[in-house]
């Protein structure tokens, strides 16, 4: 709680205020990788004051899907250490150089060197313009007739500091008047007798307000004797109103967070063979992209995170094998699937009829081939003289001699079975009607 004291007639603040700099962390957290075609949100933590990131927004969070580095810097205030920054409190709370109005032929503030605290210029001097205060725009304001000597101590307080702690020094002015360069106030903050930052120039045009601040580290002290000085030595023109006088703890610092986008993995995989007897091993050969971890099930219970594993089938079985591709981050990923057939037996069959009769009764019309794990067949029917008549794949259709002339018919017949064993074969057919 702020409260004043006044002793021989300077002000002191006794202040009781938060550790700012205590809550002046901020952790954007560790350098994360996402999937192509994903997006992460950044929080800055809540509490600050200012967010400024590296890419314009001034949000506490951002959402990107790019991979770079994004930095967040924050800021922090405390309450406001000034005692009656704002004047609301009337000419209380403050000393100055300057001395209350004297009056004169234009009104109270006639003379070089005083200053009113009220709520419109104008009521002060008759060439003054009429505006409000820059908290509400109805509320008090210093309005100063601008001294000319240097250096001169406009507004002054004393407040109690911590050592070692960064502070914002901070207030608005305004020309109570249009003046001409040069001839504006030119005001600059003084702490503990030694100026503070640059000086600053009013606006040209009466009532415009504008802010200006200063960051200062206490060091080893625990009291500020804050100023405002006017630097401007001309008397025509350099008449002004001061406003929201503020100084504050302040803390300023950032982060740096780094993002990796990383591109989607696409799964894929040869098997080699892919049909078998049992007990059946199988080559896969893992030909995924953009994968850096693999993790194979291979539908009989069994697993490997192997990039290029041989696995074992044990039983008969229709089995599907899965490769499940990852970049490193789990739900970045990719699946592939295929089919290992694992036979008992597949001992080829292949039982070729000699005699049919294609007389359309409905029995016995066409001549078919009847054949049991073959995966390729192909027959060639010849007549006496051999001349080939007729070819057909005996595993999709049959013979029906429709063209041909009851009598004798060689065939030759050739195969490979599912576990690519040859096979061959010749004989005769018997047409009759």
């Amino acid at each position: 709680m702020l409260k004043p004291l006044i002793v021989f007639g300077m002000v002191f603040i006794s202040l009781s205020h938060s550790n700012i700099q205590a809550q002046c962390v901020l952790n954007l957290g560790k350098d994360t990788s996402i999937c192509e075609g994903e997006s992460i949100q950044l929080t800055a933590a809540t509490g600050f004051d200012t967010y400024q990131w590296n890419t314009g927004n001034t949000n506490a969070s951002i959402v990107v899907n790019s991979s770079g580095q994004y930095s967040c810097s924050v800021t922090k205030l405390s309450a406001n250490l000034v005692n009656n920054g704002d004047f609301s409190l009337g000419n209380t709370g403050f000393s100055s150089n300057y001395i209350i109005g004297t009056g004169g032929n234009w009104g109270p503030l006639s003379n070089p060197g005083t200053y009113e605290v009220g709520t419109d210029p104008l009521l002060f001097h008759n060439n003054f313009y009429s505006f409000g205060d820059h908290t509400t725009g109805s509320g008090n304001m210093m309005i100063c007739n601008g001294s000319a000597v240097a250096n001169e101590i406009v507004w002054q307080q004393t407040i109690s500091i911590k050592p070692n702690t960064e502070y914002k020094f901070s207030a608005w002015m305004a020309s109570v008047e249009n003046t001409n360069a040069g001839s504006e106030a030119q005001l600059q903050f003084s702490i503990n007798g030694s100026l503070i930052g640059p000086v600053t120039n009013a606006a040209l045009t009466g009532g415009q307000w504008k802010n200006f601040f200063v960051t200062w580290i206490s060091g080893n002290t625990n009291t500020a004797v804050i100023k405002i000085v006017d630097q401007n030595t001309l008397m025509g023109g350099n008449d002004f109103a001061l406003d929201d006088i503020h100084f504050m703890e302040y803390c300023k610092t950032s982060d740096t967070i780094k993002i990796n986008v990383l591109p989607k993995p696409q799964a894929s995989f040869t098997q080699n063979p892919s049909t078998g007897l049992a007990v059946l091993p199988v080559q896969f050969s893992n030909t995924s992209i953009n994968a850096s971890t693999n993790n194979w099930v291979f539908g009989d219970g069994a697993f490997s995170i192997l990039p290029n594993p041989i696995h074992l089938y044990q039983q008969t079985g229709v089995y599907t094998a899965t490769l499940i591709a990852s970049n490193g981050i789990d739900r970045c990923n990719d699946t592939a699937k295929a089919v290992v057939h694992v036979l008992a037996d597949p001992e080829p069959k292949v039982i070729i009829p000699n005699i049919f009769s294609p007389n359309k009764d409905g029995v016995n019309d066409v001549f078919t081939v009847l054949a049991e794990n073959m995966k390729e067949l192909e027959m060639n029917i010849y007549n006496r003289w051999g001349n080939l008549i007729h070819s057909f794949n005996p595993l999709k259709e049959g013979w029906d001699g429709q063209s041909q002339a009851e009598g004798t018919y060689y065939y030759l017949v050739k195969g490979r079975s599912l576990l690519n064993i040859e096979f061959n074969g010749k004989g005769t057919i018997e047409l009759r009607r």
